[in-house]
């Protein structure tokens, strides 16, 4: 399929593929298509698993302030809040915000 057809299978942009590409989360053919079975493995890997400010944070490479920070301009979406709780942020989300924004990441 195509990197346009990829991105929407995935629900991002062309871009993000791209850069998934380079980064070797997926692999593209020599001619540059993406395998079908690529997406679908990608997609079968998303979880809903969540972590705190802080890890996502050090899996950024950035500080927990400015992570706060971006879930409050609303670059960022983190989980709803509940009185007592942490800051959540899906992992899904933070491999997101760094492919959109050329960021590096840690796993």
């Amino acid at each position: 399929m195509t990197r346009a057809e990829a991105a929407d299978q995935l629900g991002v942009t062309q871009r993000t593929v791209r850069r998934m590409v380079r980064e070797s989360i997926i692999t593209a053919s020599t001619d540059g298509s993406i395998p079908k079975s690529e997406v679908e493995r990608l997609l079968r890997s998303r979880s809903d698993e969540s972590v705190t400010a802080a890890e996502a944070a050090r899996r950024l490479m950035v500080t927990s302030q400015w992570v706060r920070k971006m879930v409050k301009r609303g670059s960022l979406e983190s989980l709803p809040k509940e009185p007592g709780t942490s800051l959540r942020i899906r992992i899904t989300e933070i491999q997101r915000f760094a492919a959109d924004n050329d960021m590096g990441i840690r796993e």
